[in-house]
């Protein structure tokens, strides 16, 4: 088993990542461990998320506070929580590392690959009217009717394509991004986006709040919708 130094800044107890770990092994085989890889920040780190593409890169996606390291990359937060978004190769090395942020903490609600290698992030920041800065890129929010964002990162780190959404909880199948988001208060809805993130379709879901609900795309454009709601109305599809 091979362990990567990731160059942290320093040793403490909190972790964005504990481990990244690859394990190969078929279904007759013993499972083997390839090698793992670790984060570390001097300040706090929430949410976590990972994502594989089909030539085995991996994407590591969290928000922190402070200062964190990772493959020669070092960012710092200058606000109470950003995003740092890491590739790995199949071996464990770091390709590249980006910070994303703004004027506002950020909350990070999905990642998931396309087919292509493009890795997709749904961020919420926690304010209105803020800029938005991914990789020198500027994403303006308004003032009313957009509370997240899909943001499009290509498979070099390049931020490729944003698309504002009262919701930004997805799946990709293929190269389409399937994302539920709330049009207005009390209500959900279901829109398909393209690679570029140009709206394909919306359907709404009825009139119910979800929480903590997951979704799930297959390239023969199914979707499964899982989760809680606070309603005594049923859920229905128009």
């Amino acid at each position: 088993m091979e362990v990567k130094d990731l160059s942290m800044i320093r040793t403490i107890t909190h972790f964005l990542l504990a481990a990244v770990l690859l394990i190969e092994g078929g279904k007759a085989e013993a499972q083997r461990m390839e090698w793992i890889a670790r984060t570390s920040s001097n300040g706090s780190n929430l949410r976590t998320y990972m994502a594989v593409d089909a030539d085995g890169n991996s994407f590591l996606a969290g928000e922190f506070s402070g200062g964190i390291s990772v493959g020669g990359y070092t960012f710092s937060s200058g606000n109470p929580e950003d995003i740092v978004l890491v590739k790995f190769d199949p071996d464990g090395t770091v390709l590249w590392a980006e910070q994303f942020g703004s004027d506002n903490d950020e909350m990070l609600q999905a990642l998931a690959t396309d087919d292509q290698g493009n890795v997709f992030m749904g961020i919420s920041p926690s304010g209105f009217g803020t800029v938005f800065l991914a990789h020198d890129t500027v994403i303006t929010l308004p003032s009313i009717g957009a509370r997240g964002m899909v943001i499009k990162v290509a498979p070099d780190g390049a931020v490729s394509r944003g698309h504002l959404s009262n919701g930004c909880r997805f799946d990709v199948a293929g190269s389409d991004v399937y994302n539920v988001y709330s049009p207005t208060l009390g209500t959900y809805a279901l829109e398909r986006l393209d690679g570029d993130l140009e709206i394909v379709w919306q359907q709404t879901l009825g009139s119910l709040v979800l929480s903590y609900f997951s979704i799930d795309a297959d390239p023969a454009g199914y979707v499964a919708i899982a989760g809680s709601e606070f309603t005594q109305d049923s859920m229905s599809v128009q």
